[in-house]
Parts: structure tokens; C-alpha cells; sequence
């Protein structure tokens, strides 16, 4: 026996009236009830349809009733109170309103400027430079009608940080949606770095030092009024220049160029007040002192040269560069090496020990010696040295190289008879690789030849590098050595006890 097939019917229940309900199928096309299974189809969907339906089925054995709720979800949609441009001043209150109407009912979170976000009942210590750390931001959410809900964000001291883009995010089951706020913050001009106190500034003040320069830079949405005060007086600002950066705030540099020492300050002032941006302390720093040059009493060779430490503004030198160079009579052409250098450093106390090497016997040499500090050198001081004769065939000024290897006497000669043979071979090949020379790098047997001939043709004035035999070879004793380096400034020679007058 086949059952039989029931009546459905559909009705929606009345929200002004639960007791009243109505066919669906007076409300128009959008509510549908399929031929086969009997179900409710509501397309499209509207934000009114959320309801409760009731579903009667009945036959002649009698009815069964089944009530349905239907809740439309819907999207948020948001809106920004006043506008989505927001100009707030700093130290004012300022309020953003983002409004969505969603079912159900969205939650809502911010991004600050400060790209920190914040949430109803979680406020934000967000500081303010120079100033104590309160909550300056605060949330409400409340409703405005059944279907509106609105999320407010307070600012409680608008600040120049809070310049920039706020984000508002309205959230439900549905999906998220977001809103843009570009808030611009009209402020008292500020400096581009924060800076704490008087900031020092030292000027390497020396002939050569150019002006020093001071910067000044000040951010502000208003063109500012920048002046420097110099112990009172205001300076020419004419050649301040402006830098903007979008999409408001802009840069303002002014420089000032100044050769006097002193306190200097930078103010900048707009329709929203003035600020003191920078403030310096200009002070000198000078090269060091002329040096002292005291000349050995025995040896010409020595020199020591002494420096004064801890003057105010005037960092300490670190060491000292001595020239010195040969007075030759009137007339006589100056060699590329009658001109010596050389430098040291200085201890703890300013002072120095310096070797001259390569002075002459009975000759004038004009000594100068500078010290150098960070700032630049001081003042030359020179003093003219005259040596005297050979005091001694030994030197023991200088370090000699070791004796070549022992050679065997030859048969039929005595000591002293090859000591001689030595020195007339020793002089011979001197003299003719000096003469030979020209100018160039060039050895031969015991001798190095590193130069040419003076203008006198003295044998004893070549410059030669030997090398010291035994304690038998005199000839190495009473000949004038010279070492001089690559560089031709560096010269040791033999024999160098000299009288000083």
C-alpha cells in the first residue's frame, strides 16, 4: 500500500507580529519551493530576509510542523566619520569614527601611523618625545541602530608622530574589510634629529682650516622662519634652502659659515609656535706650538727637540718631522742629496731623541723641525749646525756590517804587507766604481757605489757602502762611509764625533 504524499506549505513569521505568518509565496519570485524535495530556495538574498519560517506538512491522517531560522550574513561595509582625511593639530584631542553596517555584527581593530595595532579594551602607550608616556589612544565600540556598529578611536593629545596613514579593520564571519585614513598633523617645527643639550663643536682653526659650518634641520606641513642668533644677534639666513619630501612633510636646512667662536642657536618658527631646534658650543682647537731644538754638545749627529702638552684647545702632537740640508758655499750648484728628512715619534712627556745621519765633516747644515698634532703642524723652528774635523779614526756611531769570510794569507807575505795590498785594492775599486757610476745603483767586491763624485773630486766624499774586514784592514777605518736607501734620504756615515761651534 503506497503511503500518501503530504501538502507542504511554507510561511514566514511576521517580526512586527509573531502571531500573524504569511505564505512565502506572496512575497514575490525570490522565494521558491522546489517541485521534488519541497525546499525553501530564497535567491537573491536580502539583509530583511532573516527570519524564522515554518514548514506544515499535512495529509489526511493529519500535519507535522517544523520551524527554520534563516540569518543573512552580509559583508561589513565601512565608512569613515568626518572624512578618510583627517587634519588634527598637535596638542589638541582628536576623534576617528569607522562605522560598518554587518551581520552580525563586526569587531574592530586600528593600525596607528606608528604601524601598531590596537583593539578595543588594549590601549596603546605610544611617546611623545620630552614628554611622560600615557595612554593617548583609546576605543569605544558601541551601536547606532540594530544593523550600524561603530568603532571610535580617540587620540588624547594628537602628536607630530601620529602624522601619517591610520588603518581601520572591520571584521565578521563573513569576511574582513579595511579603510584607509590619512592623517595630517599641523605642528610647531621640529628638528629632523632629535638632539639632547648643547652639542659641542670643535673648529681646527689653522691658516689653512676653511669657515666651519653649522647645519640646521627643521621638518615641519608649514613653511617655517629660520634664524640664527649668535650671542644675541641674529645672522644673514638669506641662502637657506628647502628640501620637500612627499606627501606633506617637508625639510628645511639652513647653513651658516662663521670664523668666530662662540654660542650659536637655531630657531624656526611657524603659524603653530616657535621651537629652539639646535644650540652649539663653537670652540677652537689650534695646531701645536713652535718646538724646542736642542743641539748635542758632543755629537752634531743629535738633536733633541721638545714639545709643551695640555694646552687649552690645542691637542697634543704625536710626533715630529725634521729636515735638514747641506749650506754649500756660494755658487756651488745643491745635490738631490744635500736635502735629508726624517721623523719620530714623541713620548709621554713631548719630547724626542733624533739621529741626524750623513753629516759631513766641517760643514753647516740648517736643521727645521715641525711637530704635527689632528689639527695640523706647528710653527717651524731651525737652527744651523756646524760639524768639525774627525775626532776619531773609529766609529762607533754607526753599526757596521760583520767581516766576509776569513780568507787565507797568500805565501811570501806578512800581515801588515797584505793590509796594505787590501787598502790599495779597497781605494782603487772605490774610486772607480764612484767615477763609474753616474748617478746609479751599481756593487762591486766589498764597495757599493750609490751616487757620483762630489764637485771636488775628494775620494772621501763618494758615496759608498762598505763592508768591515778585520780589525788589521785599516784602510776600511780611514775611509768615509756612506749608507744611503732607495729613497736617498736616509744617510749613516763613519766618523762622526764632531765639534759643534
Amino acid at each position: 500500500m503506497l503511503s500518501e504524499q503530504p501538502i507542504i506549505l511554507w510561511l514566514e513569521h511576521n517580526k512586527g507580529n509573531k502571531n500573524t505568518k504569511k505564505p512565502v509565496e506572496t512575497f514575490g519570485s525570490r522565494f521558491k519551493i522546489k517541485e521534488k524535495s519541497k525546499a525553501l530556495r530564497v535567491a537573491p538574498s536580502r539583509l530583511q530576509d532573516s527570519d524564522n519560517y515554518t514548514c506544515i506538512a499535512s495529509n489526511r491522517h493529519g500535519n507535522d510542523t517544523m520551524v527554520v531560522e534563516i540569518i543573512v550574513f552580509t559583508m561589513p561595509q565601512v565608512e569613515v566619520l568626518p572624512s578618510t582625511h583627517v587634519i588634527a593639530v598637535e596638542g589638541t584631542a582628536q576623534e576617528i569614527k569607522c562605522r560598518s553596517r554587518a551581520v552580525p555584527k563586526p569587531t574592530f581593530s586600528w593600525i596607528t601611523s606608528q604601524n601598531e595595532r590596537l583593539k578595543s579594551g588594549n590601549p596603546s602607550d605610544v611617546s611623545v618625545p620630552g614628554r611622560s608616556a600615557p595612554s593617548r589612544y583609546s576605543i569605544e565600540e558601541r551601536e547606532v541602530d540594530e544593523e550600524i556598529t561603530e568603532s571610535v578611536l580617540t587620540i588624547s593629545e594628537v602628536s607630530y608622530l601620529d602624522q601619517g596613514l591610520f588603518v581601520c579593520y572591520a571584521e565578521n564571519i563573513g569576511e574582513s574589510k579595511r579603510v584607509d585614513i590619512q592623517v595630517d598633523v599641523s605642528f610647531a617645527p621640529r628638528p629632523i634629529v632629535e638632539q639632547r643639550g648643547i652639542q659641542t663643536v670643535y673648529f681646527h682653526h689653522s691658516k689653512l682650516s676653511p669657515p666651519f659650518t653649522l647645519s640646521c634641520g627643521v621638518m615641519g606641513n608649514e613653511l617655517p622662519e629660520i634664524s640664527w642668533v649668535y650671542n644675541g644677534n641674529f645672522l644673514n639666513t638669506s641662502h637657506c634652502h628647502t628640501d620637500k619630501n612627499p606627501p606633506e612633510i617637508r625639510s628645511f636646512a639652513c647653513t651658516v659659515n662663521e670664523t668666530t667662536m662662540g654660542n650659536y642657536k637655531c630657531f624656526a618658527r611657524n603659524s603653530h609656535g616657535q621651537s629652539l631646534i639646535q644650540e652649539f658650543d663653537v670652540q677652537p682647537l689650534y695646531p701645536p706650538p713652535p718646538i724646542q731644538i736642542e743641539v748635542d754638545k758632543v755629537h752634531a749627529n743629535r738633536i733633541r727637540v721638545s714639545s709643551p702638552l695640555g694646552l687649552a684647545h690645542t691637542p697634543d702632537p704625536s710626533y715630529v718631522f725634521v729636515t735638514y740640508r747641506l749650506q754649500r758655499k756660494k755658487g756651488r750648484k745643491p745635490k738631490r742629496w744635500d736635502m735629508y728628512e726624517t721623523s719620530v715619534g714623541l713620548d709621554s712627556h713631548g719630547e724626542a731623541a733624533v739621529f741626524l745621519p750623513g753629516l759631513k765633516e766641517n760643514a753647516k747644515y740648517l736643521v727645521t723641525a715641525t711637530s704635527k698634532n689632528i689639527v695640523g703642524l706647528s710653527p717651524e723652528t731651525s737652527v744651523t749646525i756646524k760639524t768639525g774635523l774627525i775626532a776619531s779614526k773609529y766609529d762607533d756611531l754607526v753599526h757596521v756590517w760583520s767581516p766576509p769570510t776569513e780568507s787565507s794569507t797568500p805565501a811570501g807575505h806578512t800581515n801588515a804587507q797584505n793590509a796594505s795590498l787590501q787598502q790599495q785594492s779597497d781605494a782603487n775599486n772605490a774610486a772607480s766604481l764612484a767615477h763609474n757610476s753616474k748617478g746609479k745603483y751599481r756593487s762591486s767586491g766589498n764597495y757599493s757605489v750609490i751616487g757620483d763624485m762630489d764637485d771636488d773630486n775628494d775620494p772621501t766624499a763618494f758615496s759608498i757602502l762598505g763592508r768591515s774586514g778585520s780589525t788589521s784592514n785599516t784602510a776600511y777605518k780611514q775611509h768615509h762611509v756612506f749608507v744611503v736607501t732607495l729613497s736617498g734620504i736616509l744617510t749613516l756615515r763613519r766618523f762622526l764625533y764632531m765639534n759643534i761651534t
